[in-house]
């Protein structure tokens, strides 16, 4: 189950597009993504209102219904991304966006509900009670173990490409180049696991 929703609207208060994702308004309010070079390891906290607008009016309660039926919602991943209006679906850069940043958080707890709002509290994978996280190599290309046309991958199209990013109908050469450019053709940039604004500072 996902959710997608952007930290505003664009200048027409419309859902804003990113990398062929709409992001729907939803009222929420996040805090505490600081980072301290000293110090306990950031604990944000994400607010969100418990209704959305349906096509009848609100509909109320929804994410008590969430918290009653997944246990309230302990270890959901939240993905929060930074970028800038030119990477923007229609924007000026839009055809090789990138993320200033990226950043995998979980729900560690809830904090608050008194049924107009729910508040969680975040951290991140490290902080997880009883988890373990393997050694994991940051890399702006897909990871090498994540298999093409896998539940991992996501893509699971008719249209077929070659390593190199060209359509093709033979199916011996359907394969992945692990670049983003090969999400991209396929129309799958969504879950494409690389890190984009993953910079090399020296």
């Amino acid at each position: 189950m996902q959710y997608f929703t952007p930290a505003g609207t664009d200048a027409n208060t419309n859902a804003i597009s990113f990398m062929g994702q709409q992001y729907q308004p939803w009222a929420i309010q996040a805090e505490g993504f600081e980072k301290t070079v000293q110090g306990s390891a950031p604990r944000p906290t994400l607010s969100i209102a418990n209704a959305v607008m349906g096509a009848n009016g609100p509909i109320y309660g929804i994410f008590t219904q969430l918290v009653r039926q997944f246990r309230g919602l302990a270890g959901w991943q939240v993905t929060r991304m930074v970028t800038y209006a030119k990477y923007l679906d229609g924007g000026a850069l839009a055809g090789a966006p990138e993320f200033h940043q990226q950043e995998i958080w979980f729900v560690n707890r809830r904090t608050q509900d008194d049924g107009t709002v729910l508040q969680f509290e975040l951290v991140s994978a490290l902080d997880l009670e009883g988890k373990t996280v393997p050694n994991t190599m940051a890399s702006v290309y897909c990871p090498a173990q994540t298999q093409y046309r896998s539940a991992a991958c996501g893509y699971a199209g008719a249209a077929m490409f070659d390593v190199d990013g060209k359509p093709t109908n033979d199916p011996s050469k359907d394969a992945c180049g692990k670049h983003f450019s090969d999400c991209q053709c396929r129309g799958n940039q969504i879950n494409y696991p690389g890190l984009l604004g993953l910079r090399r500072y020296s």
